[in-house]
């Protein structure tokens, strides 16, 4: 009898980030992925306003501290939700 190796399928990544050779554990998401995950609402008021992250909702006393937040939260959104999550 022939010696016949067994072939296993071939894996398709669901999703261009998904990959089969690093444990999902160990990939890391970039910048960019972590932002495009949530839509971003401003609400410009009298006095300061309010930004909405996702489901999640921040009011702040001035629009410069807002604006400055949002900028945090743009080089660095990793650092940021954990700041305003916690």
């Amino acid at each position: 009898m022939e010696d016949q190796v067994e072939m296993t399928p071939e894996r398709v990544a669901v999703s261009p980030a998904q990959n089969y050779d690093i444990p999902p554990n160990e990939i890391e998401e970039s910048n960019i992925d972590v932002l495009r995950r949530h839509n971003v609402t401003f609400n410009f008021l009298n006095s300061g306003c309010i930004i909405s992250v996702g489901c999640k909702t921040y009011a702040f006393s001035s629009n410069e501290e807002g604006l400055s937040e949002f900028v945090n939260f743009v080089e660095n959104p990793k650092e940021a939700w954990k700041k305003w999550n916690n």
